[in-house]
């Protein structure tokens, strides 16, 4: 189907995208991450998500990348390997527990783009997937406009990565992006 095909293809561009925006925020809502983050937080979230298509065999994230995007799983399957430590360019690529499957709801990219760490795995398809993605500096923007947001994804990631999350983050190599550091306090002027 062509752009603006289907349903929505008859309506004014205005009810058309007031209609995109709701649904992306619903699914972003649904994303466990965010489920206890404010409704203007997970707003101003979807109005920076993109969707994406992988099919069987699409590698979304490579051991050893520097990723620029954190991707949620919307529906479908993923494999999960990496559990075998690795080195490139002279740095370990942290290796995360066994190889497992990702559904619905899990984050791929997260451990790289919120530590500033080399991905400790490889993520592929196993189905037709839909996923939705927001790049390293919205996340940085959103993160300090929304503490919340920051808190949230934080908690999430050390519960899901337990002692691993623990041992990337006190890696000297790390490189915490500032997701994880704090808004500047204003001075009262």
């Amino acid at each position: 189907m062509g752009k603006g095909a289907g349903a929505l293809a008859g309506m004014p561009p205005f009810v058309r995208t007031g209609i995109t925006r709701a649904v992306t925020s619903q699914l972003v809502k649904s994303i466990p991450m965010f489920v206890r983050c404010g409704n203007e937080a997970v707003s101003e979230l979807a109005e920076r998500m993109h969707a994406a298509v992988a099919v069987e065999g699409d590698v979304i994230v490579s051991r050893g990348e520097d990723c620029e995007s954190v991707y949620f799983v919307i529906s479908g399957a993923f494999s999960l390997t990496g559990s075998k430590a690795q080195y490139r360019r002279g740095r370990e690529i942290p290796k995360h527990g066994a190889d497992m499957h990702l559904y619905e709801g899990a984050a791929v990219g997260d451990a790289s783009v919120l530590l500033g760490i080399l991905s400790p795995h490889t993520v592929t398809a196993n189905t037709t997937s839909e996923l939705l993605y927001v790049s390293r500096s919205d996340l940085a923007d959103l993160s300090q406009a929304f503490p919340s947001l920051r808190k949230e994804m934080t908690f999430r990631a050390g519960v899901v990565y337990g002692s691993d999350w623990a041992s990337w983050s006190a890696d000297p190599e790390a490189r915490p992006s500032l997701l994880l550091q704090k808004a500047p306090s204003r001075l009262p002027s």
